[in-house]
């Protein structure tokens, strides 16, 4: 019996270390190939958000202003951990955007003819011009992801990444009152105030309609929060995000000298004047992610059941030995 427990004293710490690295559940204290990965998940999330139409460069303007608006947004995704930090994503989101401009005042100048066929020059000014831009886009996310736990249930993330997306919606509503009036040279006249003959004062004018946009908007997306484990398989995620597009989503290409307004009743959106058209947004994202496997039983799982099953396995060794 003193044999046994000298030989077990001697023997147990190198046949512990060997065990180790032929043990298929263990290698150098992380979980082995035979054991299930992160893997797979499913999830789902809410983005509310603050949200920007940026029209940049509009010409023959006063000073424009923007009211950004606050708008909900939504995403579905698919992902893969290839090891306890990375992992990559991918999905479907719907991303809306919702701005007021205001345009203090507006005038230019066009050459005309009238019904009589003499030419004249249409001075138009605008004031008190209101615009308010929708636009939704369906995109499909190509995403890095970058995790560091450090709780056994809690960890941080970042995840960033490029999103092709396709325009669904793309409406504008705007409005202003506008004063007309024609100068006509050859005879040194000014008409003005002559609402039946086209140069009406201060009259209040509106237009709705769709905006050209590229069929194709590709914008960066980035975000950075926490998750937290709340069943084996179940993740909660809590994350600032920021959306900006790449490049101007407008089709629309800046005339030298753009024409708010042509005539009385016309009226065109201000995006048609604006030389370059950004998305842009900063929220928050709220989801749910599903594994496929349980969370204890992939590279997450906490160190402390590590080491406590360590110890069981080498405590069943040592007792094998002794008999």
């Amino acid at each position: 019996m003193k044999l046994k427990i000298f030989l077990s004293r001697q023997f147990l710490p190198g046949a512990i270390m060997i065990s180790m690295y032929l043990q298929p559940g263990f290698s150098q204290g992380t979980v082995s190939s035979n054991s299930k990965q992160p893997g797979l998940f499913f999830g789902i999330g809410v983005e509310p958000s603050l949200s920007q139409v940026k029209n940049m460069g509009v010409q023959n303007s006063s000073y424009l202003t923007s009211t950004n608006k606050f708008v909900l947004s939504g995403s579905l995704d698919i992902g893969y951990f290839f090891s306890k930090y990375f992992g990559i994503s991918s999905g479907l989101n719907y991303s809306a955007y919702n701005t007021q401009l205001n345009l203090e005042s507006y005038q230019n100048h066009l050459d005309d003819i009238d019904l009589d066929q003499e030419p004249y020059d249409l001075h138009v000014l605008g004031t008190g011009i209101n615009e308010i831009q929708q636009i939704g886009i369906l995109g499909i996310p190509i995403c890095l992801n970058f995790r560091i736990p450090f709780k056994t249930d809690m960890g941080i993330f970042l995840q960033t990444g490029l999103n092709i997306a396709v325009p669904l919606r793309n409406k504008y509503t705007t409005n202003g009152i506008f004063t007309y009036k024609g100068y006509f040279s050859q005879y040194n006249v000014w008409l003005e105030n002559l609402t039946e003959y086209g140069f009406p004062t201060e009259m209040p004018t509106e237009s709705s309609g769709d905006l050209s946009l590229k069929p194709i908007i590709n914008y960066a997306i980035a975000s950075v929060g926490i998750d937290y484990l709340i069943q084996k398989r179940v993740q909660l995620t809590l994350a600032f995000l920021f959306n900006k597009s790449l490049e101007s989503i407008s089709e629309y290409i800046p005339p030298e000298n753009f024409q708010l307004s042509t005539g009385k009743n016309q009226l065109s959106s201000i995006m048609e004047g604006s030389s370059k058209v950004i998305l842009q947004s900063f929220g928050v994202n709220i989801g749910l992610r599903y594994y496929i496997t349980d969370f204890s039983k992939n590279k997450y799982y906490s160190k402390h059941k590590h080491n406590k099953y360590l110890e069981e396995d080498q405590r069943g060794k040592k007792i094998y030995i002794e008999q």
